[in-house]
């Protein structure tokens, strides 16, 4: 019996065994079968215990392929609970099936994913995938062109593992969107090569733009790049696509507009490439261009605001050679295409003095009795912008005939203002800035704010304005001493003396009027210059540019031009004009630009100097002088081209020089004495005055250009009605031999009546002690 019992217990444990086995109530899932079919790559289904009465279930996933993967490949799920409504609830795990179509390659494929745990039957599911499978990959979906390419590019990889050799093609659906039609062979897994992506810009408009390109490999899934692209909108317009400078000196002038009517102006900037290369204006504005109907034709005529520029090269920063750069114009748009300008020359040598921060410009000998050698020039920095310096900061060196004499003749520099400031400003009221009321404000803010505020008080500076073909040029007032007066009168103009009427332009004549009121004296003694301000050209003169730069010329007067319209062939005449004399020629853009282009004249006025020393030779020999000047750098050094005899300049050391310059404006007068000549050992300076007007003296300041603002000046009224005026050097320091500059400034009470005299008298005490011994005298020429 017991060995029954135990054979009969065996065969129950074997069959509970098998029971238990074969559950097929206990595990289900959510679906029948994965089909992937051509596109999908990812399938979810449900795994979860359907029997109430097994507590819980543990299965196994597992894949057929390598190219099918499970997440997750183990589950667990407990009894369903049934709900208050009766339902059961499932405790489902979600299983992700995922296709990699980078492993497949070729016809449809078949697997299966097998689920099995221990006492359940086991479920078998199939999956299907057909092609296109996976094998192009991009390096990204989306390729942006920046504004200033016409390229880009995108890395193509192979990504299959089953491919052994893959030829990719590339087409575009926008005819702007450039590829190469020779296929891309990939072999290998990740082999890549790269796609240049090209942008034909000539058949786009202005805007942003996208298209697409579609790589394709045969039996796999295409893939798609998003092209974009922003085409800059074509506006702005230059006259010149090179400016070949070549051997010239002077400034280059061109055009630059705005010619798209979407931009109702544009704010445009220039800059250059490289330092050597100098734009001036450099911000204008450029309003859209309009259209008009012709009267005469009666056609449509179109219009562009085009606007001046000078294009300069400094040369000193360029050794010999050939060099090229350019000029890049800008808009304030980011929507406007930028555009360059070429710029060419050629440097024949070095330039000069390359180790010396400062450059002579426009150097000029004078000589005069008494043995007096002038050097009046002008100082600029390695750019050409003038430099201004106190002269006792500059280190000076004379040379005659090579050899050094600073030590022995003590020569004495000067600002080119001490000579006597003397200007005209010739003004343009013609009809070309008739029918630009802006520009004749403009203009007139640029005299009396910007330039008159600018000048040393003892400058002599006078007006004259041209407004018709028909009348000749008008005097506004004679050179004054009064620059407040002088700019009430410019602010009367339009008011009071041009009408309300213009016509032609004659600008030559009026700068021909304006030279010939420099004398041919004095010219040692004085800096001269005709500030023009102009909008066009000249139209309606009897005179030419070669008549009138030559006149100038004799008379040592520079003319300095800017150009308030936008007239290429006026402004082409006043760079000719200024190249000439010495000055120099500068659009202006837009009023704001008018500060900065009037400081670039003022700083070139105060960067003049003259050099004076009375060499000591006395024979009848030529003598070749020369000189330097440094600023805490090596010295700059210039010689006189040619010679002079001391015997032809011969006079008397001890006779001293004093000039009187008077100046009546309106209802006011006043005088400025100078010393242009000043013997040895001068402190002390007396003179006698007399005038049927009020006066008071001040002494010019040393920042003009004066001599002895630190002096004492004692004022003595005596019976006779006449005034003496002593002037005494502090502890007898005398004044430096040969120097020059202003003394002391009358002011009077009103002006004497037409044709009357300024003064009664006015001379020299030359009969005082400190004279007696040395022997030195002075005489006043007005």
């Amino acid at each position: 019996m017991p060995i029954i019992r135990g054979m009969v217990g065996i065969v129950l444990a074997v069959m509970l065994l098998m029971a238990v086995g074969c559950d097929s109530e206990s595990l289900r899932v959510s679906v029948a079968e994965l089909d992937f079919g051509e596109t999908k790559t990812q399938i979810e289904f449900e795994v979860y215990n359907a029997n109430p009465e097994r507590a819980s279930i543990a299965v196994t996933l597992t894949a057929s392929d390598p190219w099918i993967s499970l997440d997750p490949a183990h589950a667990t799920s407990a009894a369903p609970r049934k709900g208050d409504d009766g339902d059961y609830e499932y405790d489902a795990t979600i299983v992700s099936a995922t296709l990699d179509r980078t492993a497949i390659a070729g016809a449809p494929v078949e697997g299966y994913v097998e689920i099995k745990g221990k006492g359940l039957k086991k479920a078998r599911i199939p999956v299907s995938a057909a092609p296109p499978y996976e094998a192009i990959a991009l390096s990204t979906n989306t390729l942006d062109i920046a504004d200033d390419e016409n390229r880009g590019s995108v890395l193509v990889t192979n990504n299959n593992r089953a491919v052994g050799r893959l030829n990719v093609y590339a087409t575009s659906d926008k005819a702007w969107i450039d590829v190469s039609r020779d296929a891309l062979s990939l072999t290998g897994v990740n082999a890549s090569a790269t796609m240049i992506i090209g942008v034909k810009r000539a058949a786009l408009s202005g805007g942003y733009h996208e298209g697409d390109v579609l790589f394709e490999a045969k039996g796999f899934a295409p893939k798609r790049l998003r092209v974009r692209v922003f085409q800059p909108f074509q506006a702005i317009v230059t006259s010149n696509q090179t400016l070949d400078f070549g051997r010239n000196e002077r400034p280059l002038l061109m055009q630059v507009w705005n010619s798209n009517r979407e931009f109702s102006s544009l704010t445009i900037s220039a800059a250059s490439s490289h330092e050597w290369i100098e734009v001036l204006p450099a911000t204008f504005v450029s309003a859209a261009p309009t259209t008009s109907i012709d009267p005469v034709l009666g056609q449509p005529v179109t219009s562009f605001d085009k606007q001046l520029v000078t294009v300069t090269i400094k040369r000193s920063r360029l050794h010999a050679g050939s060099y090229e750069g350019y000029v890049l114009f800008q808009a304030d748009s980011p929507l406007v295409a930028q555009r360059a300008v070429t710029i060419k020359v050629t440097q024949d040598s070095d330039s000069p003095d390359a180790g010396s921060a400062l450059r002579i410009e426009n150097p000029t000998a004078f000589y005069s009795s008494p043995y007096l050698v002038d050097f009046a020039f002008g100082l600029t920095d390695v750019d050409g912008n003038g430099f201004v310096a106190e002269p006792a900061q500059l280190t000076l060196g004379a040379f005659e005939n090579g050899h050094d004499v600073t030590e022995l003749v003590q020569p004495v520099l000067h600002r080119g203002a001490s000579r006597h400031l003397r200007a005209e400003i010739v003004m343009d009221y013609s009809i070309r800035m008739r029918m630009n009321a802006d520009a004749m404000d403009a203009m007139e803010y640029a005299a009396t704010e910007l330039f008159l505020a600018a000048l040393p008080e003892e400058g002599m500076v006078g007006a004259s304005l041209y407004h018709r073909d028909d009348l000749d040029p008008i005097r506004v007032t004679s050179f004054t001493l009064d620059h407040a007066y002088l700019a009430e009168q410019i602010s009367m103009i339009q008011a009071s003396m041009i009408g309300t009427f213009s016509s032609g332009s004659r600008m030559l004549d009026a700068l021909r009027s304006a030279a010939l009121r420099f004398d041919r004296d004095n010219v040692v003694d004085e800096e001269r210059f005709i500030l023009l301000l102009a909008g066009a050209g000249d139209t309606s003169s009897a005179e030419t540019v070669e008549r009138v730069a030559d006149l100038a010329v004799r008379r040592h007067v520079k003319i300095h031009a800017v150009g308030f319209l936008n007239d290429l062939e006026g402004a082409a005449m006043m760079l000719d004009l200024a190249s000439r004399t010495g000055g120099m020629f500068l659009p202006v853009g837009a009023v704001d630009e008018l500060p900065r282009v009037m400081a670039l004249i003022v700083d070139k006025l105060e960067a003049n100097y003259l050099l004076r020393w009375a060499t000591l030779k006395r024979q009848n020999l030529p003598v070749v002088p020369g000189f330097s000047v440094a600023f805490a750098s090596t010295p700059t050094l210039y010689t006189a081209p040619e010679s002079f005899t001391p015997e032809q300049i011969a006079g008397n050391v001890l006779a001293g020089r004093l000039r009187l310059v008077v100046s009546q404006s309106g209802d006011s007068a006043s005088a400025l004495l100078r010393a242009e000549y000043v013997p040895r050992n001068i402190a002390r300076i007396r003179l006698i005055v007399a005038s049927s007007l009020d006066f008071t003296v001040a002494p010019a300041p040393t920042a003009n250009s004066g001599l002895v603002e630190h002096w004492h000046i004692a004022r003595s009224d005596l019976e006779d009605g006449s005034v003496v005026i002593d002037m005494i050097s502090p502890n007898d320091a005398p004044l430096p031999f040969a120097t020059f500059g202003n003394l002391i400034r009358f002011e009077f009470a009103g002006a004497p009546p037409e044709g009357a005299p300024l003064f009664d008298r006015i001379e020299v005490d030359n009969a005082i002690e400190d004279y007696e011994v040395g022997g030195q005298f002075f005489t006043i020429a007005q």
